[in-house]
């Protein structure tokens, strides 16, 4: 992760996860996160969602993984993503 953090530190980067995710907790998100805020990236949003839909593979479900349903729903998404610029 410090290696990832270092790489990412001026991007900007909207990250979404729901708390019930059960293939990746949303402590990885959480912690992600804030060691971006750490090492000062002012660019990093982070919206944290109680539950999302699951996905469904071959017919089985998993709960909470489905958050980029949600996220594509999200009134400034496209705005905000139109507004980002190479540095």
């Amino acid at each position: 992760i410090p290696q990832a953090v270092s790489e990412l530190k001026n991007f900007p980067i909207w990250v979404f996860h729901a708390a019930d995710d059960v293939i990746i907790p949303v402590e990885f998100s959480d912690h992600i996160v804030n060691k971006l805020r750490e090492v000062g990236n002012e660019k990093v949003k982070y919206t944290r969602y109680d539950t999302a839909p699951p996905m469904v593979v071959n017919g089985k479900e998993y709960a909470g993984h489905a958050s980029y349903e949600i996220c594509y729903s999200e009134p400034n998404l496209y705005k905000w993503l139109l507004e980002q610029r190479q540095e």
